[in-house]
């Protein structure tokens, strides 16, 4: 297997307590650093969860929107026509 020397940006501050605790597992950061990728393959992405928080507005948003997926009777639209019934409805509530 070939290698490939790679520099990387890493707050200093993280780099000495990480490298004891690889070292205690009989690791070098290099080696910790390649588990990590080889995981990233594996998994097709991060090797963990990453999430988001969001804030009480997206919660309901999104609650609403899988409640819409769930309705029968809730239109499905092109991205164009949503955006006009948007319009549509915006417009009726000026009147």
């Amino acid at each position: 297997m070939s290698t490939a020397t790679v520099n990387l940006t890493i707050d200093s501050d993280v780099i000495k307590p990480c490298e004891e605790i690889y070292a205690r597992l009989g690791l070098s950061l290099s080696n910790a650093v390649n588990m990590f990728l080889h995981q990233s393959l594996i998994h097709h992405g991060l090797p963990f969860h990453a999430n988001l928080e969001y804030n009480d507005e997206t919660i309901a948003a999104l609650e609403e929107s899988e409640m819409l997926l769930k309705d029968p009777k809730t239109k499905y639209y092109t991205f164009e026509e949503a955006i006009q019934e948007l319009k549509k409805d915006e417009e009726n509530h000026m009147d």
